[in-house]
């Protein structure tokens, strides 16, 4: 048997009351072949001195705890006669289990097993039916359901990006605890759109395109609802017949786009069609819960919205703001039309009960656009307070491919990422700002993909170089023509990226979700709360949950 000795003082050497308290972590055998349970052990300290105590060598709990507060240590306690507390806990002793009798070490080895088998009745009785292989215990009202564990490559960690932006980490946190929104704005070429110019293998709905994939997968990994599905532009850069899912069309009149005005690609100028305007024929993907269409003016004005059963919904806007017209359970498609003053089309974003919360996105991309054009677009007034409207966390620019086969030079290519960053910047000050680099199969473009790098870390923005997750060699992912993304290369593209953005458990490991006890010590985990306990394992093996 061993003592713990020792006279414990604070800083200014004033002696303390207070209890050293000891416990096994576990059952185990005695150094003289009993079993010893996790019954505490209280120790007086009176006067600075511990109380004489007799304990068995082997593992064991120590919580110390005196006006200073209290602190717990998982300690051996060797096999001497006296042992200082502070050497005890300062230092590991490696502990050797006695050699017992047979008969000692079976009844030891029986109560163990009853233990285990009494906790392990007691939790199936609580079980709720159903449920298969892989699925986890998750708290539901009173009770336990099963659920799917939650998705993206089974990875608690932080991704590159979160662990190079606090900001970014935070912003993330909060929409994976279902309390706020990381709005994800992608600028982009026909990378980024879904173009496959008449060939076949493209993504079949605005959707499938890489940067609304990413805010799928983002979604699913962190547990949250389905989200909607994003920007819409209110025309598209090509034809229908370049285009594999379903693009706006017009009802009556013909198009009147002011790119060159508001910067923004598909935007409209809107009149009634009774004055030769036209109406605008959004097509929207099911489980559409809402759709906003924005706009601006230099004067009041009227926006309407019509869904297929020609219920309607029209709001007065002021001049010179962004107005956001909203139609709830819109059905598919919902028009667009002017009523009265002349105004800006600049846009529609579709919910599916994403409206303040989970991820939303804004795929900007625009086929055929090199960054030396979205660079002249972003300093447009209009262009200016949509992105301070939308206000994104991130902004992922995937542009530079345009340029290159445009014959523009590296200097030139970077003077334009320069100028979109500060652009980006100024109407979303605190944005996160990601370069990302594609692969394609021509030579010298790994030059190019090389200074958007460079210049990537001479700005303070990232940089997410895909060449080689997604080559241009890759089986599958990209189009007959070897550049655009096919349905499985936009779904690769998609992966990479979410990646790239994952976030772990949030510091401390009081991140959202965690394991608990109910009432009858049976564990669970609660995707919908924070902090909670790990699991340890006693010295049999068997599995616990400490910390709760």
């Amino acid at each position: 048997m061993t003592r713990i000795t020792g006279t414990v003082v604070d800083i200014a050497d004033r002696t303390a009351d207070g209890i050293l308290t000891v416990s096994a972590p576990a059952l185990r055998h005695s150094s003289d072949g009993k079993v010893i349970d996790r019954i505490r052990v209280d120790i007086d300290i009176s006067a600075g001195v511990i109380a004489a105590n007799t304990l068995d060598p082997g593992p064991a709990k120590l919580v110390l705890e005196t006006g200073g507060g209290w602190q717990e240590f998982d300690v051996n306690i060797p096999d001497v006669p006296e042992i200082d507390l502070y050497e005890l806990v300062s230092d590991y002793v490696r502990y050797t289990p006695p050699v017992v009798g047979a008969a000692q070490k079976a009844l030891a080895d029986a109560l163990a097993a009853a233990k285990r088998a009494e906790a392990a009745a007691a939790s199936a009785n609580l079980l709720p039916d159903g449920g298969t292989d892989g699925q986890i215990l998750a708290k539901s009202g009173t009770g336990l359901a099963w659920i799917d564990p939650p998705t993206g490559g089974g990875s608690t960690s932080d991704g590159p990006l979160a662990i190079a932006s606090a900001a970014y980490r935070s912003t993330a946190l909060t929409a994976k605890a279902g309390t706020g929104q990381l709005r994800i704005l992608t600028l982009g070429d026909s990378t980024c759109d879904g173009y496959a110019g008449g060939l076949s293998g493209g993504p079949t709905k605005w959707s499938g395109t890489w940067p609304n994939l990413l805010g799928a997968k983002l979604r699913q990994s962190w547990g949250l609802p389905a989200g909607g599905a994003g920007w819409i532009p209110l025309q598209s850069a090509g034809e229908q017949t370049q285009y594999s899912y379903p693009l706006p069309s017009l009802d009556s009149g013909n198009w009147s786009p002011i790119v060159g005005d508001t910067g923004i690609d598909g935007s409209q100028w809107m009149i009634p069609p009774a004055e030769g305007g036209h109406v605008i024929r959004i097509p929207l993907e099911a489980g559409t819960t809402s759709v906003d269409v924005l706009s601006t003016a230099t004067g009041q004005y009227w926006v309407g919205l019509t869904r297929p059963d020609d219920t309607e919904e029209w709001a007065e806007h002021s001049a010179d703001v962004i107005g956001h017209t909203r139609a709830t359970s819109p059905g598919d498609p919902v028009r667009v039309e002017s009523f009265g003053a002349g105004w800006q089309g600049l846009g529609a974003v579709a919910y599916s009960g994403d409206e303040t919360r989970g991820v939303a996105t804004y795929n900007w991309g625009v086929a055929g656009i090199s960054a030396d054009e979205v660079a002249t677009r972003l300093v447009k007034e209009e262009a200016q307070d949509t992105l301070a409207d939308i206000a994104p966390q991130v902004a992922l620019v995937c542009l530079g491919s345009n340029d290159f086969s445009a014959g523009r030079t590296v200097a030139q290519l970077r003077t334009s990422l320069g100028t979109i960053y500060a652009s980006l910047r100024a109407a979303s000050p605190g944005v996160v700002v990601v370069f990302v680099v594609r692969d394609l199969p021509d030579a010298g473009w790994d030059e190019f993909a090389d200074a958007i790098v460079a210049e990537a870390a001479v700005l303070g923005a990232h940089a997410l170089d895909l060449r080689a997750a997604v080559p241009a060699s890759t089986a599958g992912a990209y189009l007959a023509d070897g550049v655009h993304l096919t349905v499985a290369g936009n779904d690769r593209f998609a992966d990479a990226v979410a990646d790239f953005m994952r976030v772990g458990v949030a510091a401390g490991g009081t991140g959202v979700g965690g394991i608990f006890l109910d009432s009858d010590g049976v564990p669970y985990f609660d995707t919908s709360a924070t902090g909670g306990g790990s699991i340890a394992l006693d010295v049999d093996g068997v599995p616990y949950v400490t910390g709760v």
